[in-house]
């Protein structure tokens, strides 16, 4: 059975791994029909700028959340926990609405 530092490691995994999967799909959308495909208002202006920046911005904040969670859970263990679930649905839906987006378009 794995530890509970373990399992979190894993969801961790899943978080950096569905960060990939959003910037590579946003990218492919953004580059086929345009800005106005990016729905978060922030990451639309950072794409604007290239594909480095975007991901020097994504990659970055990817990284400020797993150091984040890994300190937090030293302390705050169930929060850090319940959190990266919470992060792993939302992408999850951004997943699918990328997959959505690529069937429909």
């Amino acid at each position: 059975m794995l530890s509970s530092r373990s399992k979190l490691n894993i969801l961790l995994i899943i978080v950096a791994i569905l960060n990939i999967i959003d910037l590579l799909a946003s990218w492919q959308l953004i580059s086929k029909y345009g800005l106005e495909m990016e729905l978060n208002p922030i990451m639309r202006w950072v794409f604007g700028f290239g594909l480095v920046p975007t991901v020097l911005v994504k990659m970055g904040m990817l990284l400020l959340f797993l150091i984040v969670i890994t300190l937090g859970a030293r302390k705050y263990f169930r929060l850090a926990y319940m959190g990266t679930w919470v992060v792993i649905l939302v992408m999850g839906a951004v997943t699918l609405v990328h997959v959505a987006n690529s069937i429909i378009k």
